[in-house]
This record gives structure tokens, sequence and C-alpha cells, in this order.
């Protein structure tokens, strides 16, 4: 191990040499361009702000690497990189990347990948490709990457290797074996259009990877073993996910709520009309019944839309029950509006209730010899479906649901005094 630290020491110190008297080139446009700047401290809480929320990184593994008590300056890169150093012993820890025509991108050097490995997802690399990358070859082809076979053939090979990306993602690579990634890179497809072209040509740029001019400005050490607190960190990103999904499940059901109660409100502004138009036509229904009784007319005399009709009284008259009841739960709802646990999207739908309100307009019936009866009680059921999605106790509001709320005391008052009068004839 020793040997080992002494070689990869003289080595980097060679690069070094050999990268300031010009006998090395490390890209088209190389080398630094103006002064070392610190960085102002408004940018450094930014910068930190963007690496824990755009990568899978704790923050005590930031820490470690860049303490708070440490300032960063910044260097400028005539490839247009800009690299992040700490002012206590210049190792670069972050550097951005900007492509021509984008947005400048905050990514981790890879002194900072081996403190953090998790950081981004990891492509595993044949042995002895890593030497020609880090040679100067900036494209990997498809063949140098391992990958392993699905289990049916039914499952896509890209899928089952690196999951679903887009062009631009990036990535780490590290040879097959190793746990530490020796590069940064991007696809340069997307995964449906790796699918397309099968597993050959060029599809991942390398960024920045082990010897090149980021990895030379700082002290060259790579690590010996993953680091200590590589598990307390998984542990701590478990726990900043799960927090995550708490915030935003609660911030699902907040959204949810002031949705039930706009929706309950635009009902129950409706709901006056859509009741007197239901109620007009169970007493078109009425009015029809008594005449056949009063004439002495069996229902087999009638035709076939009176039939229809007076077979749909009981339908009428429950939903006429219904939006009653619906009424009364959603004021009680509206005086405190909260979501059960059992609540979900699913068992409470959106619903229009303009759309229910249109269709009970064109049920309405003037007259109840109307020879069109039949088509106006189907577009009436309709309309009844509609209502009953709508679960009781989600939401009202206190508009135009006076007359409604009086109607139901009315009846129920009547039918207390009818039960009293027949216990007394009794």
């Amino acid at each position: 191990v020793n040997t080992n630290v002494v070689v990869h020491s003289f080595i980097h110190t060679f690069c070094i040499f050999a990268l300031r008297i010009g006998f090395v080139d490390m890209g088209k446009k190389s080398g630094k361009k103006g002064n070392r700047k610190i960085v102002r401290q408004s940018d450094q809480r930014r910068l930190r702000k963007t690496m824990l929320s755009e990568y899978a990184l704790a923050e005590s593994q930031l820490l470690e690497v860049w303490p708070t008590s440490e300032q960063l300056e910044e260097q400028r890169m005539a490839n247009f990189h800009t690299v992040y150093l700490r002012t206590d012993n210049g190792q670069p820890i972050m550097f951005t990347h900007e492509p021509k025509g984008e947005k400048p991108q905050l990514l981790p050097t890879m002194y900072l990948a081996h403190m953090a490995p998790q950081m981004l997802p990891s492509l595993r690399i044949a042995q002895g490709v890593k030497r020609k990358i880090c040679g100067k070859n900036d494209k990997l082809f498809m063949p140098g990457v391992v990958i392993a076979p699905p289990p049916s053939p039914s499952i896509s090979w890209v899928v089952h290797n690196f999951g679903k990306f887009s062009r631009g993602d990036k990535i780490f690579l590290r040879e097959n074996g190793e746990w530490m990634p020796f590069a940064v890179a991007e696809w340069m497809v997307s995964w449906d259009e790796l699918e397309m072209k099968g597993n050959r040509g060029q599809s991942i740029e390398v960024i920045h990877h082990i010897d090149d001019e980021i990895w030379l400005m700082g002290n060259g050490a790579y690590p010996e073993a993953i680091p200590e607190s590589f598990e307390i960190a998984l542990k701590e990103l478990e726990e900043k996910k799960a927090e995550e999904r708490r915030a935003q499940k609660e911030k699902d059901r907040e959204e949810r709520l002031v949705k039930l109660v706009e929706e309950a409100k635009g009902y129950l502004e409706s709901a006056p009309k859509l009741l007197r138009k239901t109620k007009k036509k169970l007493r078109s229904i009425e009015i029809l019944r008594e005449k056949i009784e009063s004439e002495g007319r069996s229902a087999s005399s009638l035709d076939k839309d009176q039939q229809i009709k007076l077979a749909s009284e009981e339908d009428v008259r429950t939903e006429v029950q219904t939006i009653e009841e619906k009424v009364i739960s959603l004021t009680a709802f509206l005086e405190d509006p909260h979501l059960d646990p059992s609540d979900d999207e699913d068992e409470i739908a959106p619903e229009n209730w303009n759309e229910a309100e249109n269709k009970a307009e064109d049920s309405e019936e003037p007259n109840h010899n109307n020879s069109n009866s039949s088509s106006n009680d189907e577009v009436e059921v309709e309309g009844t479906k509609r209502i009953d999605c709508f679960s009781e106790g989600e939401g009202t509001s206190e508009k135009n649901e006076g007359e409604i709320v009086e109607h139901v005391k009315e009846k129920e008052g009547a039918e207390e005094k009818m039960k009293e009068e027949g216990n007394q004839t009794h």
C-alpha cells in the first residue's frame, strides 16, 4: 500500500509539472483564466443549497468535505468551467459545466464523489476502459459498458440496466469491481433512443475524470476504502425522503380539501334549481298517476312512454331525497371542513355540477302527456348518476340552501304529524 501511494504521488507530481510546461494537453481549451477570488457568503449559501437539493447528497457528507467554517474561492477556466475550491487546502469541491446554449450546471468533482458515491447513478465500465477515458478520450461507446441481460425478453434491457433517463442526465462511471467512481459523465441519448439504436455507438460523454485538469488542482489522494460516514449518510437521506413524502402528502391533502370545498359550494349554488326541476318532474308523474286512477284505467292500457314514465317514479323520488340529504350533510361539512384519513382521490371524484343542472333542465316536462317523456326520463337518470358520484359529507356552501332545508323540515314535521294521527286512530 505504501509503495502504491509513493508511485501515485510521483505520477501526480509529474502530471502537474507536465501540465504547467505544456507537455500534456488537457483539452482543446485548457488552463486558468484570471486569478482566484473569494466567493461571496450569499453565493456560498446558494451553492450549498443547490448541491443538497439537486443531488442525493447528505448534509453531513458535504460538511465533511466543505465545513461551514471554511470559505470557497472560484477559479475561472479557459474551457468555460468555473471551479470552486477550499481556501485552506485548495481542494476542488464542485465546478460548473456550461454546455453551449444551455444554463450552467453545478457538478461535483471526483473528490466530493469519493466522499458521496451515491450522489448520482453509476455505470459499471469494463476493465481497461478507464485508462482510455483518463487518457483524453471524452466519448464512451456502449460496448465498454457492463450490461446484464434482462430476466425476461419482455423486459427492456435499457430499463433493466440503467432505468429510464433523459438526454443530458448526469451519471458516475466506475470500473467493474470498484466502489469509487472515476468520472462524471452525461447521457448523449435518452433511454428510448438507446433502446432503438441498440448497444453500439457513442452514447456517453465524459465531463470530468481523475487526472484531468480539475483533479490535478487538488491533492490527488485516492480513498483506500468507503468512508465510514457513508452508511450514516444513507440513513440521513432516507429520513429526508420520508420527510419530503410526508410534507407532499400533507400538501396534497390541503389542496384536496380546498378543492372539495369549492366543488361543494358550486353544487349548493345549483342545488335549489336542480331540486325544483326534479320536484316538478315528480309532480308531473303523480298527476299522470292520479288521472289514470280517476279514469279507472289499467297500466296495460297506457302507451309505452307513459309506462316508462310511471316506472321512473321511484327513481325520481329517490333523487329528490338524495339532494335534500346531501344539502344537509354538505352544510354540516362546511361548518368544519376536514378530510378523514380514508378520503382519497378515487373515493371523491370532482364533478361538473353545471352539466348535471343542464341535464335536469333538459328533462323538464311542462305537460304530463308529452310524447317525449321517455327521452327526458333517460336524460334525467344520467343526471341522477352524476349526483350520486359526489359522496356525502364532502363540502357545502351557505348560499341558496334555505328553502331546501325548510322543505326538509316541513316534510319531517308532516311525517311526524301523520304518525301521531295514526297512533291516535289505533
